[in-house]
C-alpha cells in the first residue's frame, strides 16, 4: 500500500489528494474526507466513468475505499463492457432474449436462444454459444450418430446385455450412461452396471465378474508368534528340554524365556507337559463326541 494511506486512519490526515473521479462516485451520508479506509465495502455509483471517452453507467457497486486510492479500481460494469466479446453474425442470428444482446453480452452471462433447426427457444451461456462451433439446441446437435461410431456395430454380447427400454441404437447419439445386464458371460452374475457404449467397445464388461476373487490374508505377527508357542510347548513335552525344543522351533532358548514371562507358554517343563496334555485333551473330545 502506498505511503499515506495506512489503514484505519480518516481520508484526510492521508499526505496523498483524493481524486475527482473517486470524490465524484461517492455515494456514503458520510463524508469521503472523514471516512477511514478500513477493509469495509463502500457504496459507489458511477458518475466518472473510466475515462477514455466512455460515459459513466450509473450503476451502483461496492468496493472497499482502500482499494480505490490505492489502486484505482474503478467501475466495475464499466470494466466488463471493455472485455465484453464480439457476438457473431452467425451468433446473434439465433438471440431470442428480450434484452439487448450488446447489454448482456458478458463472459458470465447466460440468454436465450432460438435453435435454427427446431425453432425451440432454450438456455445457455453466452460465452458457450460464441466459442462452441454449433449454435443449435442439444437435441439438435446429437440427433445424430456421433462420427467415432458410424462404422461400428454392436456385437451379440452388447445387445443380449443392453438393458434399456429404448434400441441399442439410439446410444450412439450421446456419450451418457447406460444400463446393462450381465448376460453374456460362461457364469453370469445377472448383475447390472452402468457405463458408455463407448466403453464396450473397448471391451469393457461386467465389473462385478471381472473384479479379482479375495486372496487369503496372511497370517499377522502375533498369530505367528502363538503358532510358534503351541510348537515350541508340544516339544518342550516331548524332548524334556527348553534347549532342544528350541532348536527344533527355530528361535533362541532365551525367547522362550520371555514368552515364558509373558505369559504366552508356561515357564516349566512341567508346565509344558501338563498344557500339552490338556491340548491333547481337547482335541480329542470332539472325536469322543462323534
Amino acid at each position: 500500500m502506498p505511503r499515506g494511506y495506512s489503514n484505519g486512519k480518516p481520508v484526510a490526515n492521508r499526505r496523498l489528494p483524493i481524486p475527482d473521479n473517486v470524490r465524484l462516485d461517492w455515494d456514503e451520508p458520510t463524508p469521503i474526507d472523514e471516512a477511514k479506509t478500513t477493509h469495509g465495502k463502500r457504496r459507489w455509483v458511477c458518475r466518472a466513468g473510466t475515462g477514455g471517452g466512455n460515459a459513466p453507467c450509473g450503476k451502483v457497486w461496492f468496493a472497499r475505499l482502500v482499494n480505490r486510492l490505492s489502486m484505482g479500481s474503478g467501475c466495475i460494469h464499466c470494466k466488463r463492457a471493455k472485455q465484453r466479446t464480439p457476438i457473431p453474425e452467425s451468433v446473434r442470428a439465433t438471440w431470442a432474449d428480450d434484452r439487448e444482446s450488446e447489454s448482456v453480452a458478458y463472459r458470465d452471462t447466460s440468454a436465450k436462444w432460438r435453435c435454427p433447426s427446431c425453432a425451440k427457444v432454450f438456455k445457455s451461456a453466452i460465452c458457450t454459444q460464441i466459442r462452441s462451433a454449433y449454435v443449435g439446441c442439444t437435441v439438435c446437435k446429437f440427433k445424430g450418430v456421433r462420427p467415432q461410431l458410424r462404422k461400428r456395430q454392436p456385437t451379440e454380447a452388447m445387445l443380449l446385455e443392453w438393458g434399456e427400454e429404448f434400441p441399442i441404437e439410439q446410444a450412439f447419439f450421446r456419450r451418457t450412461a447406460y444400463r446393462w445386464f450381465c448376460r453374456a458371460r460362461v457364469a453370469p452374475c445377472g448383475k447390472s452396471w452402468f457405463t458408455q457404449i463407448d466403453n464396450r467397445f473397448k471391451g469393457d464388461g461386467c465389473p462385478h465378474c471381472a473384479r479379482k476373487p479375495k486372496v487369503a490374508k496372511k497370517p499377522t505377527g502375533v498369530q505367528r508368534r502363538m503358532a510358534k508357542c503351541q510348537e515350541a510347548i508340544r516339544q518342550v513335552a516331548l524332548l524334556g528340554s527348553m534347549k532342544a525344543a528350541a532348536a527344533v522351533v527355530g528361535v533362541h532358548v532365551g525367547t522362550l524365556s520371555n514368552w515364558g514371562k509373558r505369559g504366552y507358554m508356561p515357564k516349566t517343563i512341567g508346565g509344558c507337559k501338563s498344557r500339552y496334555a490338556q491340548m491333547l485333551n481337547a482335541l480329542s473330545k470332539p472325536q469322543q463326541g462323534g
